[in-house]
């Protein structure tokens, strides 16, 4: 599995539902996770006749990656076919929520102080030209990722805790991984990056004359004067390297064989592939359909249609309104499975508070007037209205299942008198009656609550809640313009503080959290995730605390702590927790659902009954 641990992805909002209503006694119910119920084993079935006889796999996606480039972008889609055709050290269990062996033979040797991990490659991992994968390809990927000229700055900021790798020519197959400090993800880490193979990558081995240490050291950029180096890094950040499929290799057990981007990309299985020799009874060995049909359906009637004719086998990109509607389908009853299921991921509204920079709206820094917009979002209105009440409210970045939740803060809720108050008491009246609130600058000028609302345009839901936002915003003195756009523009904004205020979404796990991506000035300085320019050097201590105390007692006192401050600095709108929907095809056997993203697992799906 990926981005188990600190790096928790930022999604656009494609991955959301549609409006629609529900009959009341819908089998709908959410699935929730317990501490007894980590995930949802499904029912093997008897095949019937009219079921589809084909040994592929038909998945369906709503947000299809724009490249499949190793360690350039973070991308939902991409992370996803990266479990098919790539492997890594170790993935992330989706049943036990625990780390366990891919291409390691078994979990690292851990060194006392917690900074060194041993792991020993399986003797019987090779590449796809028959070379042994060795702990040389390790360093040369660990290298490639946290090279200074390659264009990944998210991925730097989540491998900032890897101090070097070590190989050993005597013992190829072994390789350790050192790390900075003690840290409660560094367990996690190599879960979450791809295994490389440096001879076709860097057949020239230019990577070979540095080490991790060489990349770290402040000074790198500007005393580089290697133009092999230089020449090897512009031609990994090509666009080739991530979207012509001869060129996307990895060690997994399926290949991509065609790849027609926005309609339809087909992944074939390996044949005689290493990990069908394996007896490990690790999920990530699987590799149980033929191939694996991605197809891109953006329209939920085509959707629907294709789903009454069993055209598609598995989807977690299901609106609620076609949720609804199927799961009261007795026909759709007869051929799927389908769910509601939790999960820990969320969706929210960045402010940019320091709008200046950007020659934004400077009124969103203040936090009397970021409160109110937050009041003037009706978040209730759009669970109940675009998702049929299928999501929870959040108060801040923490789920209310996590025993470290804050329950003494509540969401905000929506309140235009509230929101009055603030503005009222901060100077902002309509002295002119246009309908929209202003008041003086200290220049003269006058300033006037208007901004624009980022979002993605690739789902008709993202329309539907900004739709719903402007209308109440607009009704109370604030002018509201919407600026649709394509998830790669998105999250440029985002990054580059180019917004006044942008919606996305956060992939959320089961296990610790480490706000660091989110909330650390860091990522607001570097370009990273921390789109509302939140924190101050109080904050980025907490958070750096957070990140390497292991008592749960402690830890959860800070972690208490941090949404108390996230809140009353007010740099968001949370909005909520998503429910997830999921279906599956009967016809597929050893099938299950995941509370953990991406809440299923494509490559144990048997198109034919499992041997006893």
């Amino acid at each position: 599995m990926r981005l188990s641990g600190a790096f928790n992805l930022v999604l656009t909002l494609g991955i959301l539902a549609s409006c629609g209503k529900g009959a009341p006694d819908a089998p709908s119910t959410v699935e929730r996770q317990t501490k007894d119920i980590s995930y949802l084993p499904l029912e093997d079935n008897p095949r019937r006749e009219d079921w589809p006889k084909r040994k592929a796999v038909f998945y369906h996606w709503m947000t299809p990656p724009s490249s499949l480039h190793p360690t350039n972008g973070v991308e939902t889609g991409k992370l996803m076919v990266f479990d098919w055709i790539h492997r890594r050290l170790l993935y992330m269990n989706l049943k036990q929520l625990r780390p366990a062996p891919d291409l390691a033979e078994k979990l690292p040797e851990v060194s006392e102080d917690g900074l060194k991990y041993s792991f020993t490659i399986r003797q019987e991992a090779k590449w796809d030209d028959g070379s042994p994968i060795i702990g040389q390809d390790v360093a040369f990927t660990y290298k490639a990722f946290i090279c200074p000229l390659v264009n990944n700055p998210g991925f730097k900021a989540y491998l900032d805790q890897v101090e070097a790798v070590e190989t050993f020519e005597n013992q190829p197959k072994r390789v350790d991984i050192l790390m900075k400090s003690p840290y409660i993800f560094n367990d996690y880490i190599h879960c979450d990056i791809v295994i490389l193979q440096q001879s076709l990558y860097d057949p020239e081995g230019v990577l070979n004359s540095y080490r991790l240490e060489d990349f770290r050291s402040p000074d790198f950029m500007a005393s580089l004067t290697n133009p092999k180096l230089e020449s090897w890094a512009n031609a990994w950040n090509e666009g080739d390297l991530g979207s012509k499929p001869q060129r996307i290799q990895g060690a997994g057990p399926y290949r991509l064989a065609s790849w027609t981007p926005g309609s339809e990309m087909l992944l074939v299985r390996k044949k005689n592939h290493w990990t069908q020799s394996l007896n490990s009874g690790e999920d990530a060995h699987l590799s149980r359909p033929d191939s694996i049909v991605v197809r891109t359906i953006l329209d939920e009637q085509a959707l629907e249609l294709e789903i009454k004719r069993q055209g598609i086998d598995a989807s977690n990109y299901i609106s609620t309104a076609l949720m609804e509607r199927l799961v009261n389908d007795s026909n759709f009853l007869q051929n799927y499975h389908g769910k509601f299921v939790e999960s820990f991921s969320y969706s929210f509204i960045a402010f940019n508070t320091k709008a200046r920079v950007s020659g934004r709206n400077p009124a969103l820094e203040e936090p009397e007037v970021r409160k109110a917009l937050a009041h003037l979002t009706p978040v209730q209105k759009i669970i109940d209205v675009v998702y049929q009440g299928h999501g929870t409210p959040m108060a801040g970045p923490v789920s209310p299942r996590k025993p470290w939740y804050n329950d003494q803060i509540n969401p905000r809720g929506f309140s235009p008198e509230k929101a009055k108050i603030l503005l009222e008491s901060s100077g902002w009246k309509d002295n002119n009656r246009d309908g929209i609130l202003e008041k003086p600058r200290s220049d003269g000028q006058i300033l006037e609550l208007r901004f624009e609302l980022a979002y993605n345009q690739g789902s008709p839901v993202t329309q539907t809640i900004a739709d719903l936002i402007r209308q109440e915003m607009n009704k109370h003195g604030v002018m509201l313009r919407l600026a649709p756009m394509s998830g790669g523009a998105l999250q440029e904004a985002g990054s580059q503080h180019n917004f006044d205020l942008l919606m996305t979404a956060f992939g959320g796990t089961a296990g610790a959290d480490d706000f660091k991506q989110l909330w650390h000035t860091e990522s607001w300085t570097g370009n990273g995730a921390n789109y509302s320019g939140f924190g101050n050097e109080s904050t980025d201590a907490l958070i750096d605390s957070l990140r390497i105390e292991r008592n749960h007692k402690k830890r959860t006192e800070m972690y208490q702590r941090f949404q108390a401050l996230v809140y009353e600095a007010c740099p968001w709108v949370p909005l909520q927790f998503m429910d997830r929907k999921i279906i599956i095809h009967k016809r597929l056997h050893s099938a299950a659902m995941y509370f953990e993203r991406p809440g299923l697992w494509i490559q144990e799906l048997a198109p034919e009954p499992a041997l006893p």
